[in-house]
Formats: C-alpha cells, structure tokens, sequence
C-alpha cells in the first residue's frame, strides 16, 4: 500500500473481531515507531503496551467505559520520557535545566508524530487503530498501572486491533477542504467565519446518508470548549 493510500483509507474503528495481532506484525509496528522524527533527534517518546486483557479492560473503565477499548487486541501508551535522559545525566554528573516548557512541548508533538506513524503502519498491515484521548483523565491511576517513574507524562493512548469490517476511502469521514486549513502566507480569518458551520452541513449529510443520527461538529466541540 502507498502512503497516500494509507493517510486517505485511514479511520478511527471502534469494533473490532477479538482476532490477535502477530508478534510479527506487532513487532513491525513498533519499529517503525521508532523511525518516527523528533526535535533535535531527542527521541524522548516511549511506548508502554499491553496485550493483557485484564489490564486493557482496567484501561477501558478509566478512560470511561468505553467498551470498544477493552475489545482491541493491545493497547499502547504514549509518554513523554525524560527519565532515560536523567538517569544519563546522573552518570555525567549533570543537571536538568530549571525551565524546560519548550522542551516538554516539543517532546509532546514528537510524541503526536509517533501515534500517527503507528497508525499509518498498523492501517497499512491491515488492522485498525483509534486515538484515546480518555488517557488524560486518568493520569495518576494510568502511571501506576504501567509503573510509569518520575519525568514521564502520559500524552496519549492507542489502540490496535482487526476491524470486524473493511475500512474503503468511501467509508472515510469528510475533513475540512485544504483551503481551510492550510493557509499561504499570512493566516485568513475571512475564510475562517462560516469554515465549521459549513462543515456541520457537511458532515450531518455524510452521517445521514450512513443512516447515522450524530451530534454536528460544533456540538462536539461545545463539550470541550465552551463554558
């Protein structure tokens, strides 16, 4: 499969058979992960992941019940990981820098880029993937079920699994048009004023046609966002 193919057929799937993943295929997965760039070659991502199925099912409940994740074959972790950093400086006799909000955020966009390769290879070796964001509701339970120590944050979770249907670009949910979020020269605010209205039209036809009742865009967003 091409890479355009991979980015174009790609979905969050939420039902998956139960089938395992290969350790060969797993094994893949997570090399390639390892490929994935970050500032200054940090390479300060970590991945903690799990095939147990009673830690995964304890993973579900913390991130909210959500039963599709206590289905999915394993469950991967993303974390900020400066831990191998201090212990390096331990040996060197080194100190961390007081203030370092730059370089945290950068290790979280790094860590952003490694659950989108994942995701790209897992969709191209024929599984399916989505993106738990209920992993930040749990920090503190989350860092002790994977004994996670001090200078790691838990960015994101993932889960991975065969889908119970084939995933087709035709299934794949409409995004905003290219001219909307790719700006040239200066940002457009002109562009910006109706860009989620009109996408709520959008969208509710997509999801109508699918026989599917689901709330608009701007609903969605009002649950995180508005007051």
């Amino acid at each position: 499969m091409e890479i355009k193919d991979a980015i174009l057929e790609r979905k969050s799937i939420r039902k998956f058979s139960g089938e395992k993943i290969s350790k060969k295929d797993l094994d893949e997965i997570l090399y390639y992960a390892t490929k994935a760039p970050s500032a200054y070659n940090g390479q300060q991502t970590s991945i903690i992941y799990t095939e147990d199925r009673e830690k995964i099912k304890k993973i579900a409940n913390l991130c909210g019940n959500q039963s599709h994740i206590e289905n999915a074959s394993v469950f991967l972790l993303f974390v900020t990981d400066f831990y191998r950093t201090k212990k390096a400086f331990e040996k060197k006799n080194l100190e961390f820098k007081d203030n370092l909000d730059d370089i945290h955020t950068m290790a979280k966009v790094d860590a952003g880029i490694m659950v989108s390769t994942v995701n790209l290879v897992a969709h191209d070796l024929g599984y399916g993937c989505t993106v738990i964001g209920g992993v930040l509701n749990s920090k503190e339970e989350l860092k002790k079920l994977f004994n996670l120590p001090e200078y790691t944050q838990i960015v994101s979770g993932l889960t991975i699994g065969v889908s119970v249907k084939n995933v087709h670009i035709k299934n794949t949910k409409p995004k905003l048009e290219p001219s909307i979020l790719a700006m040239r020269d200066s940002y457009d605010t002109k562009i910006q004023e109706n860009s989620l209205i009109d996408y709520d039209k959008i969208l509710d036809e997509w999801y109508k046609n699918k026989g599917l009742n689901i709330d608009l865009q701007t609903d969605i967003l009002k649950k995180y966002l508005a007051k």
